[in-house]
């Protein structure tokens, strides 16, 4: 079993800092992303993930009381149920 505090080797070269390697992959990310052609695609998801993101917040209904919205869904194991079964009737 390696050690993890042993340097990532590349060809013979011993790369020990971690910021370069994740600068390096950074770079490599970002032209394989432009010279595919596929930076619009991104780009657009992205931006249609973030207005669903900000639609849920906001549209989410926010109870002051604590209690889980899931409520009859979630069941508690000291309460009786009836049926006796390992999962409550919804």
């Amino acid at each position: 079993m390696e050690d993890e505090d042993e340097p990532l080797e590349v060809f013979g070269f011993e790369i020990s800092d971690d910021r370069m390697v994740l600068a390096v992959l950074c770079v490599v990310s970002i032209i394989g992303v432009v010279v595919s052609g596929i930076w619009w695609n991104l780009l657009v998801s992205g931006l249609v993930s973030g207005l669903f993101v900000s639609l849920h917040a906001i549209l989410r209904s926010a109870e002051g009381d604590g209690e889980s919205p899931y409520g009859a869904l979630l069941s508690v194991v000291d309460e009786d149920v009836e049926g006796g079964g390992s999962y409550m009737p919804v």
